[in-house]
């Protein structure tokens, strides 16, 4: 599974610059963002989902013959394989957690948008359409007779 184009920026890791892109699934981003807070306290899984997340996001997932489908979409399997190829190449364990941790705040920006984003978001959306083409409701939900009422009944 490729990265795809999209919010990027450059983590560095083993004296390289690697352009982060992330993952254009929805799911796989999210998966990711859940895995690393489910792990945050636990040093050796952390350090797992930091692996599946620079794999997914950077070239290391593709250059080191690791697939996260073929990992079943299990985010501890596959980070553990990139991970294990990074220490083999010698990066210390500080050095994935950092570049892991500045790649995951990227993930959940975007899983999870801050409500400044939202409200900018927001404000380029088209307005409301105001005349009759609009559709509008057929029948009150205040109640009448057959109807559920919705709202108080002082």
């Amino acid at each position: 599974m490729k990265a795809a184009p999209g919010p990027s920026t450059v983590v560095k890791l083993l004296g390289r610059d690697l352009i982060v892109k992330l993952p254009p699934q929805f799911a796989v981003k999210e998966e990711l963002v859940f895995a690393y807070g489910d792990h945050v306290d636990h040093t050796s899984r952390r350090l797992r989902v930091c692996g599946a997340i620079l794999g997914m996001c950077t070239s290391l997932g593709e250059e080191s013959g690791f697939d996260y489908v073929k990992a079943k979409y299990d985010a501890l399997a596959y980070g553990g394989a990139v991970y294990g190829r990074l220490r083999e190449l010698g990066a210390t364990p500080a050095q994935v957690a950092t570049a892991g941790a500045v790649v995951y705040r990227l993930l959940s920006d975007n899983v999870f948008p801050r409500e400044e984003e939202v409200a900018a978001r927001a404000r380029d959306f088209p307005a409301p359409a105001t005349d009759e083409s609009t559709a509008t409701p057929s029948r009150s939900l205040s109640g009448s007779a057959g109807e559920t009422s919705v709202g108080s009944t002082d």
